[in-house]
């Protein structure tokens, strides 16, 4: 099926004008394009909103206010209209566009207006003085650190006002001072004055929780979106309630802050567990006492099949992984070792005699080693060498040790000859360190 991106203006008004003329169907004339249904219908409705303009190709970026957002997912989710129809009535671009509200909206995220880009803030920096720098950090603090309405503001770079607090967190009002090519700053602050800077920005702290960014900033913090009471918005409900009961904020002032209802707040707030989250909180218990029992090792898979065996349960395992999300759980997993061989340098290794011909006619013609590595108990390993002789496919000697060394390798040959004296085959290896070392050379000629 042809893309639509090779569909050029002349070709979809042309579409456009024989559909209107009632000359075929929609989905004869996409086939005959080479485009889906749905992007046919997309030309028609654009054609209809917009005109002709409306089937060229726009590089603009379209810009929708929240409140437009809201309404049209809102209204899709409540009404039986297409998403065609509501991309219609909003002139939204795309029904991919309307998708992506839905799925951020069913997923508990904050649908939010289209930012103003940071091409337009991106000013070049100026010379300010001391006093400057506090009372532009003062500033940007007691709005929420909004890096943007203090740019504008100020006509400071980005970069300028994101450094002076950043040394403002880390070392206070003298990290501020510009001691560029000084030993010593030129004006040294007294008490004072360093007093009086201290109480302009807990005065600028303040002045942020009576305005309601600190909500914002708890909620765009490291809150879980998903709880087990599974009920929307419950992060914004739980802000509130630690705002409320740590800064005596008004309950209806950060309500309206956040974008949602007075009584819904309360409402959640004298509510009753319901039977879903009773059954939620049951399996966490469940979960974590298991994940604990088997030190961390079971996925999701294999935590359903023994919470079931254990307590005589029927969970799903998508269920159980939705658990495990919640409480930022998960299975211990071993990393894939893609190779083991610790390899010296070519020069050291011996010619390849054997070249992949690992048929042999009889015994002790060709034998093959290599070193094997186990892991068990805590964290330990124990390494296997071993010889197989290609006449038969027999082990005639082998080594178990705590270290993949020479001293494991000269046992194992040392065994090998010991119960073979007549044998002289070539023997095949990898170019492990082990193999290559002229210490094994120098033992197996002498």
């Amino acid at each position: 099926m042809q893309s639509n991106k090779h569909i050029d203006y002349e070709q979809k008004s042309q579409a456009v004008t024989e559909y209107l003329q009632r000359q075929t169907s929609q989905a004869k004339i996409a086939a005959k394009y080479g485009v889906k249904l749905s992007s046919f219908q997309t030309w028609l409705r654009k054609y209809d909103s917009e005109g002709a303009d409306g089937l060229k190709k726009s590089n603009k970026y379209n810009k929708y206010p929240v409140e437009l957002k809201y309404a049209a997912v809102s209204e899709y989710l409540s009404e039986s209209v297409s998403q065609q129809e509501i991309c219609k009535k909003y002139k939204i671009s795309s029904k991919t566009q309307l998708q992506r509200w839905i799925l951020w909206y069913n997923g508990h995220k904050e649908l939010k207006s289209a930012g103003l880009g940071r091409s337009r803030l991106m000013t070049k920096g100026r010379k300010v003085t001391f006093d400057e720098k506090v009372e532009i950090a003062r500033y940007c603090i007691a709005h929420g650190r909004d890096y943007q309405s203090t740019i504008r503001k100020y006509n400071i770079s980005y970069q300028q006002i994101y450094s002076w607090l950043r040394k403002y967190d880390n070392g206070g009002i003298d990290a501020l001072v510009d001691r560029r090519g000084k030993a010593k700053p030129e004006n040294e602050l007294t008490d004072m004055d360093r007093l009086r800077i201290e109480n302009k920005m807990l005065e600028a702290k303040k002045q942020r929780i009576r305005n309601g960014d600190t909500a914002i900033k708890k909620i765009e913090g490291d809150r879980k979106e998903t709880t087990l009471s599974e009920i929307r918005l419950e992060t914004k409900y739980t802000a509130i309630k630690e705002l409320h009961n740590e800064y005596l904020y008004p309950i209806n002032k950060l309500c309206k802050k956040l974008q949602i209802s007075r009584s819904g707040y309360y409402k959640w707030l004298n509510r009753k567990p319901g039977k879903r989250q009773i059954i939620n909180e049951d399996l966490s218990d469940k979960v974590m006492r298991m994940y604990k029992k088997h030190n961390g090792t079971l996925g999701s898979h294999r935590m359903r099949i023994f919470i079931n065996r254990e307590y005589g349960v029927n969970y799903n395992h998508k269920h159980i992984r939705r658990i495990m999300k919640i409480l930022g759980i998960s299975s211990v997993i071993r990393r894939v070792r893609h190779s083991c061989t610790v390899s010296s340098p070519k020069e050291q290794a011996a010619e390849n005699i054997l070249n992949r011909d690992f048929k042999a006619d009889t015994y002790n013609q060709k034998w093959l080693t290599d070193v094997t590595e186990f892991k068990y108990g805590n964290g330990n390993k124990a390494y296997l060498s071993a010889i197989l002789d290609l006449g038969d496919n027999r082990i005639i000697a082998w080594v178990l040790g705590h270290s993949s060394n020479n001293e494991l390798v000269f046992k194992m040959f040392h065994a090998a000859i010991e119960d073979n004296l007549n044998a002289h085959p070539p023997f095949h290896s990898d170019i492990g360190v082990q193999y290559t070392s002229p210490a094994l050379y120098i033992y197996l000629v002498l």
